[in-house]
């Protein structure tokens, strides 16, 4: 009817004309997170399949931050913090 999950995950994001034209933002992050994996409804004949939802904690860890636009990269670690708590949900079929 349910359990528990673990799962570590590298997030790579960014952005580009962010601030002007042709620079970019890339962040790096390593996410832990926790999940409460809870079978809602049970489908078929041996009751193998179900709906499920999930939710939990995580925390990310930053990797890498940079910016950069024509002739300039700049190292903004200081500017991304380096522990983000976050909430995760969501559900799916099995």
């Amino acid at each position: 009817m349910g359990g528990i999950q673990v799962e570590a995950l590298i997030h790579q994001k960014g952005a580009d004309n962010l601030v002007r034209p042709d620079d970019s933002l890339r962040l790096a992050h390593i996410q832990v997170a926790g999940l409460v994996h809870l079978d809602q409804v049970q489908l078929g004949p041996a009751e193998r399949n179900a709906l499920y939802v999930i939710g939990g904690p995580s925390l990310s860890f930053k990797v890498h931050s940079d910016y950069s636009a024509p002739g300039v990269i700049a190292d903004i670690a200081d500017e991304v913090r380096n522990v983000d708590f976050g909430f995760i949900a969501g559900g799916g079929l099995e």
